[in-house]
């Protein structure tokens, strides 16, 4: 009987229950707030050719130079190279900066069909991959779970100050621990050092506001 009966009481059964269920700020690549930004990260880095992003895609994930195939050219807020590999059957699609050239996209295409590790365990394996491509001082906000693969959020961190517009996602699959997705976009908009001012109130009294 709780079940809403017409379209028009489903409405009115989500408009009492939203204020309730907490919810995910969409911070995706297609967020309204990372559009127009020039990307911070990429400031005074030399422009790349395709073979220099074939380099830094193998790099990036370890494989040889000649497993990358070019696919594209993406003209947007950051113009980048895109390019296609296969690692065990799963193809991946890759999005290098022209500038700079990082990857700051990794997009596989694998059906993951069983999930054999647990939360925990992909979330180390999202960790140790980051650490493992020098982004360090990284800390989770939040996972999702779809279809076998654990996406994690993590946000960069200087001097206790969790800079959020500084933000990683990294897809793990639970069957194997394999990474299935990594995507950078608001890190390579947003990272730099910051002067963060000093507290001027404390825990304490936010806590009470």
């Amino acid at each position: 009987e709780a079940l809403p009966q017409t379209l028009g009481d489903g409405m009115s059964t989500v408009e009492q229950e939203f204020p309730e269920i907490p919810t995910l700020i969409y911070d995706g690549p297609f967020s309204e707030h990372l559009e127009g930004l020039k990307p911070v990260m990429l400031e005074g880095l030399n422009e790349i050719d395709i073979s220099g992003g074939r380099q830094a895609v193998a790099q990036f994930l370890g494989i040889r130079p000649e497993q990358v195939y070019p696919v594209g050219e993406l003209a947007a807020d950051i113009p980048s190279f895109c390019y296609e590999t296969k690692i065990k059957q799963d193809v991946m699609r890759i999005t290098v900066s022209r500038q700079g050239g990082i990857v700051y996209e990794i997009i596989g295409s694998r059906l993951v069909e069983q999930a054999n590790l647990s939360a925990k365990e992909a979330m180390e394996a999202a960790k140790k991959f980051l650490e493992r491509k020098g982004y360090s001082n990284m800390h989770e906000s939040y996972y999702v779970i779809n279809n076998n693969i654990l996406t994690v959020n993590f946000a960069y961190v200087q001097k206790d100050v969790v800079c959020y517009p500084d933000l990683i996602k990294v897809g793990i699959a639970l069957d194997n621990g394999s990474l299935q997705s990594f995507e950078a976009i608001g890190y390579v908009k947003s990272h730099k050092q910051r002067e963060l001012p000093v507290a001027e109130v404390s825990v304490e009294t936010a806590k009470s506001k």
